[in-house]
């Protein structure tokens, strides 16, 4: 446990406490092999960030974040297949088609929430073989309020 925490502390370039909700939090600067870990933001960048935390935290039992930028690509190209979505967020063709699943309601992901279709999938009119990806109307309200609420909170 002591070798553990000392090669945590090892890297550490600066550490400072936070004062959050009653309790001193310590947070650690770390120097990465490719660079120093950011610790200090500006004020509109702190906001942006605690609006975005706000906005996907309201819809973390629905949708995770790979899930989610899964649909955001979906929705910026609409009709792509499933390799064609797995080149474009860089991971494997196995990962994705299970985030897909996901976002077809295909999987309940946990017993308190209902599986609900975020997307809807067609036969490619460009190659019958392959599915096109499209957003569905829930997946479409989804982004709608993810985007509304990061820019209002």
């Amino acid at each position: 446990m002591f070798f553990a925490i000392s090669n945590l502390l090892a890297g550490c370039r600066r550490i400072t406490l936070s004062y959050t909700d009653g309790w001193y939090i310590p947070v650690f600067g770390y120097n990465f092999k490719y660079g120093s870990m950011r610790t200090d933001f500006t004020a509109s960048e702190t906001s942006r960030l605690d609006a975005i935390y706000k906005a996907f935290s309201k819809y973390q039992a629905e949708i995770s974040l790979p899930q989610a930028l899964a649909l955001i690509a979906i929705a910026r190209s609409p009709g792509l297949s499933v390799n064609e979505l797995a080149e474009r967020l860089d991971q494997p063709q196995q990962t994705v088609s299970r985030h897909v699943a996901v976002l077809l309601g295909r999987y309940q992901t946990s017993e308190a929430v209902i599986p609900r279709a975020f997307i809807r999938q067609e036969v490619n009119v460009k190659d019958p073989r392959s599915r096109a990806l499209f957003l569905s109307p829930e997946g479409h309200l989804l982004l709608k309020a993810l985007v509304a609420d990061s820019r209002t909170s």
